[in-house]
């Protein structure tokens, strides 16, 4: 009998503009804000560039087997993304991004 495979495809879309973000999964630098109880990004380094947060109009959990992670969705100047921060070691990644024109 042979080998049967899952393969599973995630798409994730932006709220904002309605369109498939880019699924990444990539370490990243961010300075955060401890304030009453709660951490907020306020800039965050990617690929060899800073990007000042503008908002975090989301905030959630996920869990991803025995990992818990807070997942901030995050705009600036130049795009929606997601930063998942990982409760275990306390890394950052930016997981989902999607590039927008200011207007």
């Amino acid at each position: 009998m042979g080998k049967t495979h899952d393969y599973f495809l995630t798409f994730v879309f932006c709220s904002v503009t309605n369109e498939l973000m880019e699924t990444v999964n990539e370490r990243i630098v961010v300075g955060v804000e401890f304030a009453l109880g709660k951490v907020t990004p306020r800039w965050f380094g990617w690929r060899g560039r800073e990007y000042q947060v503008k908002r975090v109009p989301m905030v959630f959990e996920r869990k991803d087997g025995g990992r818990r992670y807070i997942c901030f969705n995050v705009t600036t100047d130049g795009m929606i993304a997601e930063l998942s921060l990982d409760t275990q070691n306390f890394q950052f990644s930016i997981t989902n991004f999607q590039p927008i024109t200011p207007s």
